[in-house]
């Protein structure tokens, strides 16, 4: 046993040192011998996994195995060299029956692993539940619960976060990391609202639909059973439990939301909305309806066509957790869907709504997300969201305290804050007034969606708005701005934030020198140029630093020179040759240097830009054709030499077509 238990301790002692080096190496795979210690480190632990068996050589064999391979490995990474040699001493003493190896590579490995912790394996797309350990998660249960198992719908490795389909709840669950577990398939018995449970018939059909992709026809004939189970021949448990699980096929089988409609479940379900007084058949009713909805513009024109948006509005009176299925399946039909958007206003949901944001916080959530999605991109519902008095009501949402109950809550809040002030001038007034910039500026502390949220208020907020754009520097809020612009955040979030910063520059001379000190003193311009000429920088993260650049350069001649003097040019035309869509961003950024700036004009051409961007103009796609040829006529703009080489190149590149 004593064996048994030391050669425990080295497989777990040596996995631990494995994944970290492997982990390293992969980091260091530009420098020589990356690839060799990644499949070096992996032998290493198939050998010691070969120790753990009674068939195995013994404990003292094997560990001296090991010592030589990793003895051969250290050099061939400079970052990894005191990782391996400690982890050679470690192994050593475990050989010799010195200690407990675990406790002696866990008290080192810090010392040189970057990471301040060892997250999950978790990824986009796993099964996940709240480890039994976590008795309160960091962001608070909400409307989860524990043994809860969801679905992985996105992760932020900066901040340590992700966000969680669970069944049953309406809006993604934000959770820490190292807070959450990988559940396999074995391990999952059944779901009803995410929970372990016994089974019945639908409910076996919804596992089934979850874990395994079958043929066509064969999800066509459980389909065709369960929308048959909701008919009112069917006790209302069974109808609630069929119109959960094709939910459930709709949320992760991604051909059955096309199948289920076509076996004539739409009419079924908003059927279950009018006639059925059951409140829990009524709420996943409206919940199915909701995910069958969700970005899909068919879906969303044959549900309010079957009469789903009086019902809905009508259900908004119910029970408290109908109301939230109800106001959840409305921002579902309304997103992105101005023929609904008018629909549901005219069915009166927009008072029903307000009145929800006086309720509790799911209510709260859902109301404002619905109300968002109402007034996005469409000024009469703008106004008349308005006009019931949503903006106090929204802004007074994100008051402190007001929020730790629901994790991505003031996310979602701040999305229907900028939905509301877009290019309306009343409601930008309005917002200012109820207090929305402060709130805003706290905002930028918060996760990255909701400093990504935050700048878009803020952008949305000072757009031609002097008034606003003085109140929003007033605030503070240009130092936090620009440190987001530099910081390790999430790509997306320095695109808003430049957008943002455009907006409080654009027309104010105040703001531009308030920008423009803020962006000397923190080294803005040179870490954005940086990241577009490290090599080791992925296409996506170079796209956003050029469109950023792009937002400070617009119409800002400042700016224009010296994002030019920073080296940004040259990496600019490199990126353009990207064949993953940055070369659109390239062209669009190089269209701002060159507007109306002779000199950049003159540099980006003597650059090489001109041939790349004629061939980018034949390009098959239209975002391609478009971004050449507002960079090809900022180039020759007022600039003689540059309309012949655009005209010379033009010919050249016919030429060679011919």
């Amino acid at each position: 046993m004593a064996q048994e238990g030391r050669v425990a301790a080295a497989l777990q002692a040596a996995e631990s040192l494995a994944k970290a080096a492997v982990a390293l190496a992969a980091r260091e795979h530009a420098q020589a011998g990356g690839e060799e210690l990644t499949q070096l480190m992996r032998a290493v632990a198939m050998r010691l996994d070969a120790a753990a068996s009674p068939a195995g050589a013994t404990l003292q064999a094997e560990m001296d195995v090991t010592s030589r391979a990793l003895e051969g490995l250290v050099g061939s990474s400079q970052r990894t060299e005191a990782l391996l040699t400690k982890g050679i001493a470690a192994l050593q003493q475990v050989a010799e029956g010195l200690g407990d190896v675990r406790g002696l590579l866990l008290e080192r490995l810090p010392e040189r692993a970057p990471p301040s912790r060892t997250l999950p394996a978790v990824a986009v797309g796993q099964r996940v539940r709240v480890r039994n350990d976590v008795e309160e998660p960091a962001f608070g249960w909400g409307a989860a619960k524990s043994g809860m198992i969801g679905t992985v719908c996105s992760v932020s490795e900066a901040d340590g976060t992700c966000l969680i389909d669970f069944p049953g709840l309406s809006k993604l669950w934000r959770s820490k990391l190292d807070e959450v577990e990988v559940v396999v398939p074995d391990q999952i018995v059944n779901y009803s609202d995410g929970c372990v449970e016994k089974e019945d018939t639908a409910k076996e059909v919804q596992r089934e639909g979850e874990e395994e992709e079958g043929k066509e026809e064969d999800v066509a004939s459980r389909i065709a059973v369960l929308v048959q189970q909701l008919g009112p021949g069917s006790s209302a448990g069974v109808q609630q439990a069929a119109a959960s699980s094709l939910r459930h096929m709709a949320n992760f089988q991604s051909q059955s939301k096309t199948l289920i409609a076509a076996a004539g479940a739409i009419p079924v379900l908003v059927k279950l909305l009018d006639e059925v007084t059951d409140t829990s058949v009524q709420e996943q009713a409206a919940i199915t309806l909701s995910s069958l909805a969700h970005e899909n513009a068919e879906h969303q024109a044959a549900i309010a066509a079957a009469g789903a948006i009086p019902a809905l509005v009508q259900l908004l009176q119910g029970s408290k957790n109908a109301q939230e299925a109800a106001a959840d399946a409305l921002y579902r039909l309304a997103r992105d869907h101005a023929q609904n958007q008018t629909a549901i206003a005219a069915a009166g949901a927009i008072p029903a709504l307000v009145k929800l944001l006086h309720d509790s916080k799911n209510a709260q959530l859902e109301a404002a997300c619905a109300l968002g999605s109402l007034a996005r991109h469409h000024a009469q519902n703008q106004t008349a969201i308005a006009a019931a008095g949503a903006i106090p009501a929204v802004v007074k949402l994100l008051e402190p305290g007001t929020y730790d109950i629901v994790g991505d809550f003031p996310m979602h809040i701040a999305e229907t804050l900028d939905a509301l002030a877009a290019g309306h001038a009343e409601n930008q007034t309005a917002m200012v007034a109820a207090g929305a910039i402060p709130a805003m500026v706290v905002l930028l502390h918060d996760s990255e969606c909701a400093q990504e949220d935050a700048a878009n208020v803020l952008y949305s907020l000072a757009r031609h708005h002097a008034q606003n754009q003085t109140a929003i520097t007033a605030a503070g809020a240009i130092p936090h701005l620009v440190q987001l612009l530099g910081s390790n955040c999430r790509v997306v979030v320095w695109e808003h934030v430049a957008e943002a910063l455009h907006a409080l520059a654009t027309g104010h001379a105040q703001n531009q020198t308030a920008i423009s000190a803020a962006i000397a003193a923190a080294g803005t311009i040179p870490a954005l140029v940086k990241l577009l000429q490290d090599q080791n920088t992925d296409d996506e993260a170079q796209g956003a630093a050029a469109r950023a650049l792009g937002s400070l350069a617009r119409h800002h001649a400042q700016y224009q020179t010296a994002i030019a003097d920073a080296g940004a040019i040259p990496a600019l035309v490199e990126l353009l040759w990207s064949e993953c869509g940055e070369d659109v961003w390239a062209a669009k950024t190089l269209n701002d240097l060159a507007a109306g700036h002779a000199e950049n004009q003159t540099a980006i051409a003597a650059a090489g830009a001109i041939p790349i961007l004629v061939e980018m103009h034949d390009h098959d796609a239209e975002d391609a054709q478009e971004a050449a040829a507002a960079a090809l006529y900022s180039l020759a703009d007022g600039h003689a030499q540059n309309q012949a080489a655009i005209a010379a190149a033009k010919k050249q590149y016919e030429e060679g077509d011919e």
